[in-house]
């Protein structure tokens, strides 16, 4: 424990595993996972950081005392306190350019022994709701990808707004591409009014020093595709001609379409 709460620690007689047994029985596998060692759950109400660090505390002093620490610890620091690896990005999002500076958020991801939980990292952009940083999703095993991927994904489709997620807002974005692809594409899917955001980015894309070349190179190598078929299905869309901002069944097949997603999820990665 830090220093700055060893006299006055709500915590102190709180272990790891009494924060996992919290979290754990307010879970409930995801109705089609097999029973199998590997598995995703999903919260059977709303939970979050901030209810499970006072959900452990059994007395009403204790929690009064929590809840003045929240005024000056976050609580991530506080969930610290019982992590051995600290929380990761799993869905980084970023804009670099505002007034105000740099602003982060995301989902993230911690691990308690055998099970990682998936939550939502609100940055600036905070409501009551998320300021409580609520977990979103978990899987086990902690190291099975497969289930690490569905979580994700799952997080990703049911809360993409909440969590401001593309291709609802972001100037930049990263984190596993499979993954993003596939939420992108079925959300623009059941929400084609979205698809402008995606467009807009592709016709921009010299504004951020892509040029057309290396945008097809790299999502060709991303999707696993060859150039030559990349920029046929990508010149128009990346062009400053006057097309529809949502291609339809006519225009595109639903395999071209997750490539004009790949070529934007492409755009908005600024890390390499």
């Amino acid at each position: 424990m830090h220093d700055s709460l060893d006299e006055d620690n709500p915590w102190v007689d709180v272990s790891a595993p009494d924060v996992k047994s919290f979290i754990d029985a307010r879970l409930r596998r995801k109705p089609d996972s097999a029973k199998t060692s590997s598995a995703v759950l999903l919260p059977k109400s709303r939970l979050s950081i901030k209810s499970v660090l006072l959900g452990v505390l059994h007395d009403k002093g204790q929690r009064a005392t929590a809840e003045e620490i929240f005024f000056c610890s976050t609580l991530e620091e506080l969930l610290g306190r019982f992590l051995k690896k600290d929380p990761w990005w799993v869905i980084l999002c970023e804009v670099t350019d505002s007034m105000l500076g740099s602003n982060v958020w995301g989902l993230k991801a911690f691990v308690l022994k055998d099970r990682g939980y998936i939550y939502h990292e609100p940055g600036d952009h905070c409501t009551d709701e998320s300021a409580r940083r609520p977990i979103l999703a978990a899987w086990e095993q902690f190291k099975d990808e497969r289930a690490y991927k569905s979580a994700v994904l799952i997080a990703y489709r049911k809360h993409w707004k909440d969590a401001i997620l593309p291709p609802y807002f972001g100037q930049w974005a990263s984190g596993p591409f499979d993954v993003m692809l596939q939420a992108v594409s079925e959300i623009l899917t059941r929400r084609p009014d979205h698809w402008p955001v995606v467009l807009k980015r592709l016709r921009d894309h010299d504004r951020q020093n892509t040029s057309f070349a290396k945008l097809a190179q790299k999502t060709s190598l991303k999707m696993g595709l060859r150039q030559d078929e990349m920029k046929e299905i990508l010149l128009p869309y990346t062009s400053t001609g006057e097309l529809s901002d949502r291609p339809t069944r006519q225009d595109l097949s639903e395999d071209r379409k997750r490539v004009l997603v790949g070529a934007y999820l492409c755009l908005i990665d600024n890390t390499g």
